[in-house]
């Protein structure tokens, strides 16, 4: 099959769970004789104000051929998160399928350089779309599936929810969708300067409009693909309230690419080693981690490592990792690593926290932990949720609760038999070829449906 595989990022340009994914899909599907190219978004950060809002870049990543559509963000607008009017951008998502001709699309992430593009091209051109959850900003004009109070969504999508939710997290008025919808707000908007209160305001005016084209997009988005893949059941939950028929969901697991001899018996000696690997953002709960260990006490023989890019964090949250750092010597902070040391920070660590505070779909941290034999405390929300079994292989806490992760951290620490236990119950997942030889046959299903449409 030739299979265009789109995503919103891509390696080397970014290295997270969503572009680890698309790379062991990309390299077994082609161990399986399939063409693949792999379409993703990228940006521009030179500020040039000159060139086009959208261009195209090729390059090829071990061995697979990998196509950025990627923007001027210069030119950039809070709208290319919510319509699907923009022409240059469509007119080169036409020419790559004109050029590529795939038989089937596998959309696994989106953003700006995806939007509506990509559905709409393959459904012009009679391809099947099969797409995953892998993110929530699917089915949440915010992004990150919380209320605007930060609690966890599973509420169906409606406009004035979504919009009132938008209205009090970016602007910091309460919901005023009807009154903002009745009035030519819009055009008003366009005209007030970016920045300061009149910027808050110009986004105020805008919402109502972009929220419903969201939803727009979303109904039409719900018809042109094929097949959904639900890679949690929490994914699978969240398509169902969002009203994708139970007939057009797969649920799959997406593995991992496991390495021998991985689960191992932990020493008793030493203090029990807590790890976070990933990105330093706040959705990521690194503010809610670092509360939680300064709630803890100063002779709790505990330690505390992070791993993750500064350069692609947000540098509040990593100057707030830093200055742990340097107030306690429990706490190092590691920095970027590649991804043939994987195995030796799991190696290193008895327990791996994911305090996530978004609709995390399908942690790969955990995925990776667990094929350690690390066991894992977590976020209550989402796929973390589906995952991990709470006293059995890890612990559950609510999210954004620093004082409730700091009391399961001191418990762990005070009880490393604890922590033997729940590594001994860690069930390695699955492996990552199962998975892809699943997928093949939903790409041949999605075919199927649609030649018989």
């Amino acid at each position: 099959m030739r299979i265009l595989l789109t995503g919103t990022s891509y390696f080397p340009e970014f290295s997270a769970g969503t572009e680890v994914y698309m790379c062991y899909v990309s390299r077994y599907l082609v161990e399986h004789g399939d063409n693949v190219r792999i379409a993703c978004g990228g940006n521009e950060h030179q500020g040039i104000c000159t060139e086009p809002k959208w261009s195209r870049c090729d390059s090829d990543f071990e061995g697979i051929k990998v196509s950025r559509v990627v923007r001027n963000t210069s030119r950039g607008a809070l709208s290319d998160n919510y319509t699907r009017e923009d022409l240059e951008r469509h007119a080169i998502w036409k020419r790559l399928f004109e050029e590529v001709m795939p038989e089937v699309v596998f959309t696994v992430g989106r953003g700006p350089a995806l939007m509506g593009d990509v559905e709409q091209v393959a459904r012009n051109a009679g391809v099947p779309v099969v797409a995953t959850l892998i993110h929530p900003d699917q089915v949440c004009p915010k992004g990150p599936r919380l209320d605007a109070w930060g609690k966890g969504c599973m509420r169906a999508l409606d406009a004035e929810i979504c919009c009132a939710c938008l209205l009090r997290s970016r602007c910091g008025v309460p919901g005023l969708y009807l009154p903002l919808k009745a009035l030519p707000a819009g055009k008003l908007g366009q005209w007030l300067p970016e920045g300061g209160f009149a910027g808050r305001l110009r986004t105020a005016f805008l919402l109502p409009r972009m929220v419903d084209g969201f939803l727009s997009h979303w109904q039409e988005l719900r018809e042109a693909v094929s097949l959904f893949v639900a890679h949690s059941e929490a994914a699978r939950e969240l398509l169902l309230v969002n009203g994708v028929p139970g007939s057009k969901i797969r649920l799959s697991a997406p593995g991992l690419e496991l390495r021998e001899g991985a689960t191992r018996a932990r020493s008793s000696a030493g203090p029990v080693k807590f790890g976070f690997v990933g990105r330093p953002c706040a959705e990521k709960g690194v503010r809610t981690l670092v509360k939680a260990w300064q709630l803890l006490e100063r002779d709790v023989a505990a330690e505390l490592h992070f791993w993750g890019n500064p350069h692609t964090g947000e540098p509040d949250v990593v100057a707030s990792i830093e200055a742990l750092e340097a107030s306690d010597q429990r706490v190092q902070f590691h920095g970027s690593f590649t991804r043939d040391q994987t195995d030796s920070i799991y190696d290193s660590i008895d327990v791996l926290v994911v305090p996530s505070e978004w609709f995390d779909n399908c942690p790969f941290v955990i995925s990776e932990a667990f094929a350690a034999g690390v066991p894992v405390v977590g976020s209550d929300f989402g796929g973390i949720r589906s995952l991990v079994r709470h006293e059995v292989d890890g612990l559950l806490v609510p999210m954004s609760d620093a004082q409730a992760l700091s009391g399961c951290l001191s418990r762990l620490a005070a009880n490393p038999q604890a922590v033997h236990t729940l590594a001994r119950n860690v069930r390695p997942p699955r492996d990552a070829r199962e998975h892809v030889r699943e997928l093949r046959g939903f790409f041949e299903e999605a075919r199927g449906k649609l030649g018989n449409g």
